[in-house]
């Protein structure tokens, strides 16, 4: 099957932000808050990818493939506007750029949770009050936020 553009310019973007973090983390003589920053901007960009366009980044938060209920309930009122939404990173950045450097040789499988999720600015808030050590999905199901998958119609959990 044929990649359309945009998939095209996704995966594109997410070799290159791979690239990056892997050259990155092979290098020894550069400070670790350095390499932190880096890592944490790649991953930025990975999150980023699934909504982009090949024309540009504008408006990529109204195509990323998870989002929240409220944030469907929204759109399935009409209302486009990425006002009040929340990129947010289902998995803490924080918590795979220290994987990362923990585990150089993994970071195929790191970086495969490397995922967003569009939430609303509330919604942001109550994930913020789950515990620190929770992380990825989990923190979502103890915030009771339900998950729906754009690209495939169905909803996570």
């Amino acid at each position: 099957m044929t990649k359309t553009v945009k998939e095209k310019e996704r995966d594109k973007t997410i070799l290159s932000a791979t690239n990056i973090i892997r050259y990155i983390l092979n290098i020894k003589n550069i400070e670790l808050k350095h390499k932190k920053r880096i890592l944490n901007e790649m991953i930025w960009s990975i999150t980023e990818a699934d909504g982009l366009t090949a024309e540009k980044r504008t408006g990529y938060k109204k195509k990323i493939t998870y989002i929240s209920k409220e944030v469907k309930e929204k759109r399935d009122k009409g209302d486009q506007s990425i006002k009040g939404l929340i990129h947010d990173h289902v998995y803490q950045r924080k918590i795979l750029v220290q994987k990362l450097l923990d585990n150089p040789r993994n970071t195929k499988s790191i970086l495969k949770k490397a995922i967003a999720c569009i939430v609303t600015d509330k919604e942001h808030h109550r994930l913020h009050k789950v515990d620190k050590n929770i992380d990825g999905w989990k923190r979502y199901q103890k915030a009771k936020i339900q998950v729906f998958n754009t690209k495939n119609g169905r909803w996570k959990f």
